[in-house]
């Protein structure tokens, strides 16, 4: 997770995300409260199976409520003490999210959860990336500016400028690369569950193994459409540069084999 710090928090301290409006406003009267009813977005009655399970009641302000998914198509808010006939839920809500391809788009659109595949991407003009169950894929996952190949089976790979310009025109960007973490001799088993009368298709952890954490060595390839971009460097740890990696040109895209100890890249244009 540390690994994963420095291209976030710069896309988070420039801006480069938009945040999107509300798409939930909700106004909860302290009645509601005292009462235990539930708000017009919660994931279940109660969270703590212990003592509340059942113990609020399933009225609402809104009928039918909010779907939860709502959180990840724009930000939920709530004022307390507020009028519940003023509450506001986003008209497009319904639109952003679609059960039936089970994907939820935000209402900048810029971030699409495919929850159906388990896969997130971010699309924005200075930032770009993807994170989720990549499961081996060949095909590549294409954004605006960025094409993303990986046969890891879970990954993340981040995009962002480090002179403020987009992707398409920067002439050095940072690509962040971040892969599964375990234990040595870490040792896991397909495994069948049961919980509320449904059956789970997951994994038993057998063993948790030992230190050293072992990190796996990533294996895919980046595309970026920016016709600037003529080499690229491997970095270490601390940032610090360990050597050239290889690079191609095909048409206005610059290809990147992501290398062997690959967490950080910096992507040039020849010159200043």
């Amino acid at each position: 997770m540390l690994g994963q710090f420095p291209a976030a928090a710069l896309l988070y301290r420039m801006g480069y995300v938009r945040r999107g409006e509300p798409v939930v406003r909700e106004q909860r009267p302290l009645e509601d409260i005292w009462a235990g009813t539930v708000p017009v977005i919660a994931e279940e009655k109660g969270f703590d199976p212990n003592r509340m399970q059942g113990a609020f009641s399933p009225r609402t302000n809104v009928p039918g409520g909010v779907n939860p998914l709502a959180f990840f198509a724009g930000p939920v808010t709530v004022e307390y003490g507020g009028e519940a006939s003023k509450t506001y839920v986003h008209p497009n809500l319904k639109t952003l999210i679609d059960a039936a391809s089970r994907r939820v788009r935000s209402v900048t659109g810029e971030l699409v959860l495919d929850y159906g595949r388990g896969l997130c991407t971010l699309d924005a003009p200075k930032a770009q990336g993807v994170v989720g169950w990549f499961a081996g894929a060949q095909q590549p996952i294409r954004l605006s500016t960025i094409d993303v190949t990986c046969q890891n089976r879970f990954a993340s790979v981040l995009v962002v400028p480090l002179d403020d310009r987009p992707l398409s025109e920067s002439r050095r960007v940072l690509v962040q690369v971040g892969t599964r973490s375990r234990p040595t001799d870490w040792q896991e088993r397909p495994a069948t569950f049961e919980a509320d009368g449904k059956r789970f298709e997951g994994y038993e952890v057998v063993s948790y193994g030992k230190a050293p954490w072992q990190v796996e060595t990533a294996q895919g390839a980046l595309w970026i459409r920016n016709p600037s971009l003529s080499k690229a460097e491997l970095l270490d740890e601390n940032g610090m540069r360990k050597g050239p990696v290889p690079v191609s040109r095909q048409g206005t895209s610059l290809r990147v084999e992501l290398p062997k100890g690959a967490l950080y890249l910096v992507l040039e244009a020849e010159g200043k």
